[in-house]
């Protein structure tokens, strides 16, 4: 959603992704959480500007509903969970 947001002003998707990983990550390191949980977030971070780079013309509203639809799909880990295995989909690690 940040992406999405920002694109609305600067128009520069290559810009607008470096910018938000930057901003995402830095909060990562600013506001330190377990492992597993800053894995979680790093991961569906890069979902999230996954989902901004394959669907840059679409509306917030729009974005929400797929957000939504992979949120139903998400994958619960472990701390050996294989992230990679799971690239572009969404990861939770408590049970709903």
């Amino acid at each position: 959603m940040i992406a999405q947001r920002c694109f609305r002003w600067v128009k520069n998707q290559i810009k607008v992704l470096d910018w938000t990983k930057k901003v995402t990550d830095w909060h990562e390191e600013a506001f330190p959480n377990k492992a597993l949980a800053k894995a979680m977030d790093l991961h569906n971070n890069a979902v999230g500007r996954f989902i901004f780079e394959q669907n840059p013309g679409k509306s917030e509203e729009e974005i929400i509903v797929i957000l939504q639809k992979m949120t139903a799909k998400s994958t619960k880990i472990e701390e050996d969970t294989d992230l990679l295995v799971l690239k572009n989909q969404l990861v939770h690690i408590l049970e709903s």
